[in-house]
């Protein structure tokens, strides 16, 4: 298995380096579908290269999801711009990425789930990859409809349409609200996408509640195609009922109201022998590295030890993205020449000043 994921890694890197792109994929988070942009070196890059030839060459995972996207590029900035090192994406599934970080044929991996990637506890515990921080802490998610449906808007003249819908269990009582429209006898659920935990824990959890008699479920293939499912019904103030992610563009976008469920997080109950008949976890988002990283390049610990972007900001960048064809790198520009007083405190003045000056010339 090593050697293959060896030679899988090195064929990605190869790929990339001929052709500077990084690969399409969906994430978590799907959040998100489409491939992350492409450029030609520049010259400045070209030159900076030479700068850095000294330095070892840096690789970071890049499962392709929205927001590791947003996140690798103002990382890549950083590192590249700011520390002069080169430094380039490795693609493939996320799993696969996680397995070459710990075999230490990936530097860096920045969006590892600390719950919801199930094993990460004890790869970290056994020593087998390195733990710097969280990138954000504020994984929030959940089983979400428009607020209008529950408060109406009057901006928009719409009456609220549910106004007694208050948990997961209550959505039973309003199956012809959400009627399918290929089998209106029964309601429409948009799942997670189906590469998420969150899909297996939603397929356990409304079949234990009961929603599963009632209601279709609808997975597909990536958060980007549910937040287009949501998009489209919430412009024409239209029921919707699906799984919400905290980085997500329609959370970044939409008002929207989070159904309760049968209990607070357990632990204990969060298991599929019990079915997950509680709140989703609020997940924390680890950066990390493999354990021959710190001899490679000691000087990026501290950064990577106060790199953080909170999800709101990571939302936002994948709105920024949605909307500008994918472009993870506008929108790590574009939120970094915003927002130098928080960029500034991961690096020292030199660093920053380094950042800055390629900033200026964007």
């Amino acid at each position: 298995m090593k050697k293959f994921i060896a030679l899988f890694i090195a064929t990605n890197l190869l790929f990339a380096s001929l052709t500077g792109c990084a690969a399409n994929s969906g994430q978590q988070e799907s959040n998100q579908p489409s491939a992350a942009p492409s450029a030609e070196p520049s010259a400045e890059a070209e030159s900076k290269s030479e700068v850095s030839s000294e330095k070892p060459k840096i690789t970071y995972a890049e499962p392709g999801w929205q927001s590791s996207m947003f996140v690798n590029q103002v990382m890549e900035i950083v590192i590249g711009e700011g520390y002069g090192y080169p430094i380039e994406p490795v693609n493939a599934t996320n799993v696969a990425l996680v397995t070459a970080v710990t075999n230490n044929e990936v530097d860096i991996h920045t969006y590892i789930a600390e719950i919801a990637f199930e094993s990460y506890q004890e790869l970290k515990d056994s020593g087998k990859i390195l733990e710097w921080g969280a990138i954000h802490n504020d994984g929030v998610q959940g089983v979400y409809v428009p607020s209008y449906m529950i408060n109406g808007d009057k901006e928009r003249g719409i009456d609220p349409i549910t106004p007694d819908l208050k948990t997961i269990k209550d959505l039973i009582k309003y199956k012809d609200i959400f009627a399918d429209p290929e089998d209106p006898t029964k309601g429409l659920f948009v799942n997670a996408p189906a590469d998420y935990l969150a899909a297996t824990v939603l397929d356990h959890k409304l079949k234990a509640y009961g929603i599963t008699d009632h209601f279709n479920i609808l997975t597909l293939g990536s958060q980007g195609a549910s937040d287009a499912s949501l998009d489209a019904a919430y412009k024409k103030g239209e029921p919707w009922v699906g799984y919400g992610f905290v980085v997500s563009y329609a959370y970044g976008q939409y008002d929207l109201f989070k159904l309760e469920d049968e209990a607070e997080y357990d632990p204990e109950l969060y298991t599929p022998e019990n079915n997950y008949i509680c709140d989703f976890p609020h997940d924390n988002y680890m950066v990390t590295s493999s354990t021959s990283f710190p001899d490679k390049a000691p000087e990026l610990l501290d950064f990577l030890k106060k790199f953080h972007l909170s999800g709101p900001i990571i939302s936002k960048g994948i709105g920024y993205m949605t909307d500008n064809n994918n472009d993870a790198r506008g929108a790590a520009i574009e939120w970094m020449k915003a927002n130098a007083e928080s960029w500034s405190t991961w690096v020292d003045d030199k660093v920053a000043a380094n950042i800055q000056a390629y900033l200026d010339k964007q």
